[in-house]
């Protein structure tokens, strides 16, 4: 027959109640390593642990990661398409110039490096378009890998469609994530797009204009060019656009 006896008496730590505790045995059959010094060690342990927060460790990759940081800027680079304009970063800024018809830009970076997110992440950032009527800051961008990438066309279809291509092998001007925004030259637009493994969401200065539901769906790119831009880059179609303050932040 064994009996073990737990004590405990109150004191006040940094405003919370703290109960020390006392333990002993009289078990003389119990194994060596079942002493009430070890008892008293992991009660110390878990106290420790309660008055330490029980807290889970900080995140070890940064919440919140800079594109277009100036030692970054080398890492954008002209997509490659046929015909295209002159795509350039200077001070933060990706200027991209009108093509025949399209210009494109990719960001090359190492991802791994930069502990960049694939899927449960924000992209935010600001885009205008300096002359033209088309899209000025299409952005393509992965959906959980660099394999699986959609693009937000802004401005397309003549200036002023907002959408997704593709869903369902359907483009924004054909599925339910199209809207419409009339966009300013020489206005600056802020744009935030959050990805996340069931739905795509989308807001324009602060409005929403996509909030759609992928989980089940096909995503991919709409056929041509536009895969010169995959897994993130921006496009202007016979138009000069400017993209800034290019942002990704873990959700």
């Amino acid at each position: 027959m064994s009996r073990q006896t737990i004590s405990t008496s109150g004191c006040n730590f940094a405003g919370g109640r703290i109960r020390s505790v006392h333990v002993s045995s009289q078990c003389s059959s119990c194994p060596e390593f079942v002493t009430p010094q070890s008892i008293g060690n992991l009660c110390l342990l878990t106290l420790a642990w309660i008055v330490t927060g029980c807290s889970d460790p900080l995140p070890s990759q940064p919440l919140a990661i800079s594109l277009s940081r100036i030692e970054l800027e080398s890492q954008w680079q002209a997509s490659g398409i046929p015909e295209q304009g002159p795509a350039e970063v200077a001070e933060g800024v990706l200027r991209i110039g009108e093509g025949t018809p399209m210009t494109g830009i990719r960001f090359v970076g190492d991802w791994e490096a930069l502990k960049l997110p694939w899927i449960d992440y924000a992209l935010t950032f600001e885009a205008r378009r300096v002359e033209g009527q088309d899209f000025f800051a299409t952005c393509t961008f992965p959906v959980g890998s660099p394999d699986r990438c959609v693009s937000l066309v802004v401005g397309g279809w003549g200036g002023g469609l907002v959408g997704i291509s593709c869903i369902d092998q359907l483009d924004a001007s054909e599925n339910n994530t199209r809207g419409e925004m009339a966009f300013k030259n020489g206005t600056w637009y802020q744009f935030r797009i959050e990805v996340r493994e069931d739905d795509l969401q989308v807001w324009i200065n602060g409005a929403p204009m996509v909030n759609v539901s992928i989980k089940g769906r096909q995503l991919s790119l709409r056929s041509g060019d536009i895969d010169s831009c995959a897994p993130l880059g921006f496009a202007t179609w016979r138009t000069v656009g400017e993209i800034r303050s290019i942002v990704f932040q873990r959700l």
